[in-house]
C-alpha cells in the first residue's frame, strides 16, 4: 500500500487527484509514506506531511503553494522541485513545468534529471497540444542529461520516446541510434520499427520487424509486425496470417475470474438467428456481458469481435478490471464497432449496421438501442438528427475501468466481411457491405431533402488536416493556388477542418461539387453529398488503405486520385511547386467536365423529378385507401440552412 504513494520514479505513482470518500483513508497512508520515507525506488521521494495533507483533502492548489514555499526555503534539496514540477505537470501547466526545470538546474541537475524522466515516462497520457512543450524539453535538456550520464541507455531511449510522441521521428531514430550504443536491447530495436514507419523509410523493414518477432515471441511484436504489413504489403499472405494470429492471441488469454478460454466466434450456428439477409445478421444473445472504454461483448466461451477481430490487452483491460456487475434486464440491441466515438467508425460503420437493423427495431419497438455516452456531441447529433432515433428508445452506456454490464438478453447486428475489391486486404476490416452503405446512403439523403439544385452547388470543400500522420506541409501555399482555381470556376473554397456542430458539417457537404484532401475520416462526408460530388483524394505509396476509394464506388461518386501528392500512411505530404501544380490540374480537369456535364444533369435531374413525383402520387392515394400506419423510427426530411463559413 504505501508503494501507491511514492511519485512515479521508475515503476510506482502517486495519484496527485482522489474521489472525496477515498480521501480521509488515503490520507492516513500518505502520513504514513511520509513519516516511514517509503521508496521502492532507487531515488525515492518523501512526501512532507504538509503536502500529503494537501493532496489527500484534493487542495492540489494548496500544495503547489506549500511546495513553492519549501523550494524557497531550501532551494538544494531536490525533492521539492520534483514534486512541484509532478504536480504542475498533472494539471497540464507546461509553461510552469518548464520554468521549474529552469530554476530548479541552478541548484540541483538531480530535480531536473528527474522531472525530465517523469515528462519521459508520461508522454502517453500527455494532451495532443502539448507536443510543443515535449519537444522544446527534449531539445533542451537531453543532451545535458546525456552529458552529466553518458552511459545511461535510458535516458536516450525515453528522448527517442518523446521526439516520436512530439512528431519529429527522424530525431528520435538519432536517439534510438545512440540508446543502442550504450545497451544493445530488442526493446529498442521495437520503437525504431515504430519511427521508421512514421518516416517512411519501408525498405527492409518487414525484415526487422519478422527478425524482432523470431527473437521475442510475443503479442506486442506480433501487433507490430501486423501493422508493418497493414503499411506496406496488407495482401501478402504472411500479412493475413500474423492478423489473424494476433486475434487468436488476443482473445484466448486466460479468465482470471472463471478460467475460461477466450476465442473467436466463426459462425454465429450456435446461436439463434432471428433476423438475416446477404448484408446483415441479428442474434439473439443470452447470459452476455458488455464493458470497456472501447468496448467488447463477450461470454464464458466466447468473444463477440464484430467487425474488428483484435482485442487489445482483453485479460488486463476487460476480464480482470471489472469489479462489479450490473445487470440489465431489458432487451438491447447493439450495433457498435470498437470505436464508436470515433467520426470515420461511427457514421458509417455503426450507422450502417444501424440501417439494416432499422426494419427489424420498427417491427420490434420493445427493444431498446445501446447508445454509448461519449464526450464528442456529434455522437448525440448522430443519433438525434441524422439517424433520428427517439430517446425514449436509448440505452446508455457508460464506459467504467471497474464495471461490466450483464445483459439478460442482447442482440448483436453483424455483417458479412467478403468484399469483391480485389485481393483479401487487412484494412477490409473497415469496410462494410455494398448494400448495406447504400441503405445507409439513402436514409441520410432522405433525412437531409432538399437538396440544393446542380445549378447551385457551388463548394470546393479541402479537408485540412492540422497535425499528426498525413498532415500537408505548405499547405497555405496549396489552399492560395486552389482559390484562385475555384475563383476561376466561378466557385467557392472552403477550408474544413473537422470543428463545429455536426448538422453545420452536414450543410456544407450537402453544397459541395468537389471533396478534395488527404487520407482522413474527414472524407466520409462524402455520404452527406450530393451524387454529382466527385472526390479528390490524395494518394498514399504504397496505396494500402483503399476504403475511401471503395466507398465512392459503393455509393456511385466519382473519384480520382491526383497526381504528384504522395505520402506513406504514417508521414507527411510535401507540397511542392510541381505536385501542387499537378493538384490543381486534376482539379481543374474535374470542373471543367463538370461544367460539360451540367446541361445534360439538370436535364437527367427533371426527368428523374418528374418520375419521383408521379411515384409519390400513386403512393400517396394508396396509402389513403390503406390507412397507413406510422412507426415509431420514421425518418422526415431534415432541413439544414446553407453555412459554408
Amino acid at each position: 500500500l504505501p508503494s501507491l504513494f511514492v511519485l512515479k520514479t521508475g515503476c510506482s505513482s502517486i495519484p496527485l487527484s482522489v474521489s472525496a470518500h477515498h480521501s480521509s483513508f488515503i490520507l492516513v497512508l500518505i502520513l504514513l509514506c511520509g513519516v516511514m520515507n517509503v521508496s521502492p525506488a532507487s531515488k525515492g521521494l518523501q512526501i512532507p506531511p504538509s503536502v500529503a495533507m494537501l493532496l489527500g483533502s484534493g487542495n492540489r492548489a494548496g500544495a503547489i503553494l506549500e511546495l513553492e514555499k519549501m523550494v524557497k526555503k531550501n532551494p538544494q534539496e531536490p525533492t521539492s522541485w520534483v514534486l512541484l514540477s509532478k504536480l504542475l505537470l498533472e494539471l497540464g501547466k507546461y509553461e510552469e513545468v518548464a520554468g521549474c526545470l529552469q530554476r530548479s538546474s541552478n541548484y540541483s541537475m538531480d530535480a531536473v534529471q528527474e522531472t525530465c524522466h517523469d515528462i519521459l515516462i508520461d508522454r502517453r497520457r500527455l494532451a495532443r497540444n502539448s507536443m510543443v512543450f515535449l519537444f522544446e524539453i527534449a531539445k533542451k535538456w537531453v543532451p545535458i542529461l546525456g552529458d552529466k550520464d553518458p552511459h545511461n541507455f535510458m535516458t536516450f531511449l525515453n528522448a527517442g520516446l518523446l521526439y516520436l510522441k512530439a512528431g519529429q521521428p527522424r530525431i528520435a531514430l538519432n536517439m534510438f541510434a545512440l540508446a543502442r550504443q550504450r545497451e544493445n536491447i530488442a526493446t529498442i530495436e521495437h520503437f525504431e520499427v515504430d519511427a521508421m514507419m512514421t518516416v517512411g523509410e519501408y525498405g527492409g523493414l518487414v525484415e526487422k520487424a519478422e527478425n524482432l518477432l523470431e527473437r521475442i515471441p510475443s503479442i506486442g511484436i506480433l501487433g507490430q509486425l501486423a501493422s508493418v504489413y497493414a503499411h506496406t504489403d496488407p495482401t501478402n499472405e504472411r500479412a493475413l496470417f500474423c492478423r489473424q494470429k494476433l486475434c487468436e492471441l488476443a482473445v484466448t488469454q486466460k479468465n482470471p475470474q472463471n478460467n475460461v478460454h477466450r476465442r473467436f466466434l466463426k459462425g454465429w450456428a450456435e446461436y439463434p438467428i432471428i433476423d438475416t439477409s446477404d448484408n446483415h445478421t441479428i442474434v439473439k444473445l443470452k447470459n452476455c456481458f458488455y464493458e470497456g472504454n472501447v468496448p467488447i461483448a463477450y461470454n464464458n466461451t466466447h468473444v463477440f469481435g464484430f467487425n474488428r477481430g483484435y482485442v487489445p490487452d482483453l485479460e488486463k483491460e476487460y476480464t480482470g478490471m471489472a469489479s462489479r456487475t450490473i445487470t440489465v434486464t431489458e432487451p438491447v440491441l447493439l450495433f457498435n464497432v470498437t470505436n464508436p466515438s470515433n467520426y470515420y467508425h461511427a457514421l458509417l460503420e455503426c450507422s450502417a449496421r444501424y440501417a439494416m437493423a432499422k426494419p427489424w427495431l420498427t417491427k420490434n419497438k420493445t427493444v431498446k438501442i445501446l447508445f454509448q455516452e461519449s464526450d464528442s456531441k456529434f455522437v448525440n447529433d448522430l443519433f438525434v438528427k441524422l439517424l433520428n432515433i427517439p430517446k425514449q428508445r436509448w440505452w446508455k452506456y457508460t464506459p467504467r475501468l471497474d464495471t461490466r454490464y450483464s445483459f439478460k438478453t442482447l442482440y448483436v447486428v453483424d455483417v458479412p466481411n467478403n468484399h469483391p475489391y480485389g485481393a483479401p486486404n487487412q484494412w477490409d476490416l473497415y469496410l462494410q457491405p455494398d448494400e448495406a452503405v447504400r441503405t445507409l446512403r439513402e436514409l441520410y439523403m432522405q433525412r437531409l431533402q432538399p437538396y440544393p439544385s446542380i445549378q447551385d452547388r457551388n463548394l470546393i470543400v479541402y479537408i485540412a488536416r492540422s497535425e499528426g500522420p498525413r498532415f500537408v506541409e505548405n499547405q497555405n501555399s496549396l489552399i492560395t493556388a486552389m482559390q484562385k482555381t475555384a475563383k476561376k470556376f466561378k466557385c467557392e473554397l472552403v477550408v474544413f477542418e473537422g470543428s463545429g456542430p455536426l448538422m453545420d458539417q452536414v450543410s456544407l457537404f450537402k453544397n459541395a461539387r468537389v471533396i478534395i484532401g488527404p487520407h482522413g475520416a474527414g472524407l466520409v462526408n462524402v455520404l452527406f453529398a450530393p451524387d454529382t460530388v466527385h472526390m479528390l483524394e490524395f494518394r498514399m505509396e504504397p496505396n494500402v488503405n483503399r476504403a475511401y476509394e471503395i466507398l465512392c464506388n459503393q455509393i456511385g461518386v466519382q473519384y480520382t486520385n491526383p497526381e504528384g501528392m504522395y505520402a506513406t500512411y504514417l508521414s507527411s505530404y510535401k507540397a511542392s511547386a510541381s505536385s501542387i501544380r499537378s493538384v490543381i490540374a486534376s482539379l481543374e480537369n474535374v470542373l471543367k467536365k463538370q461544367d460539360e456535364d451540367i446541361p445534360q444533369l439538370v436535364e437527367e435531374g427533371l426527368e428523374k423529378k418528374q418520375r419521383k413525383d408521379e411515384r409519390k402520387k400513386k403512393t400517396s392515394k394508396h396509402s389513403q385507401k390503406r390507412g397507413k400506419k406510422h412507426d415509431s423510427i420514421t425518418t422526415p426530411p431534415l432541413h439544414t440552412p446553407h453555412t459554408p463559413h
